[in-house]
């Protein structure tokens, strides 16, 4: 019951929409099975400049990350009444994938967010450089985790595609990190 608000606020951007309309709430920086890079991103952080907006967008991405972790708090009290234990763990390991995959998306849009800010402040302020570097980090374990963890398990989708946010994220980080 909470999957799709957890979805609602993982992948689309509150500002973007209320200023762009409902047609692509999201500008695509996801779709299907793929996540988009640089050039789909951007327009999102542009509709979320003012600071209420920017806080708010990545406060939409913190608050799916709480919902899935509430998911697993439901699951564990309803895991006594499933009889079918090999679909309790296909049902587990769906939460799973939802936490990794919404965990490289928090990661992945604050850092570029962040890194977008410092860009357009004139790469001139050490606080906004720091949290784009701590949450590109982050981003890189986070989709390491995500390829590598969550194949293995039985009754997953399939993996999220990189189409551009590898680039993305590697070639901020890259700048960021130049001295």
């Amino acid at each position: 019951m909470k999957s799709d608000e957890a979805v609602l606020k993982a992948y689309y951007i509150g500002p973007f929409a209320r200023s762009n309309g409902a047609w692509t709430p999201n500008n695509l920086w996801t779709r299907d099975d793929t996540i988009l890079g640089g050039d789909q991103v951007k327009p999102l952080y542009l509709a979320s400049r003012r600071q209420q907006d920017f806080d708010a967008a990545l406060e939409e991405k913190k608050q799916a990350l709480l919902l899935v972790e509430s998911m697993f708090a439901d699951f564990k009290e309803a895991q006594p009444l499933i009889k079918d234990k090999k679909l309790a763990e296909e049902a587990y390991n769906t939460l799973l994938y939802e936490k990794e995959l919404v965990g490289v998306l928090d990661h992945y849009l604050s850092g570029l967010f962040y890194y977008y800010r410092w860009s357009d402040g004139g790469k001139k302020d050490s606080w906004l450089k720091q949290n784009a570097i701590n949450r590109l980090k982050d981003w890189e374990n986070a989709w390491a985790k995500y390829n590598r963890d969550i194949p293995p398990l039985p009754g997953v989708a399939t993996l999220y595609k990189d189409r551009g946010m590898v680039a993305a994220a590697s070639g901020a980080l890259k700048e960021l990190q130049q001295p």
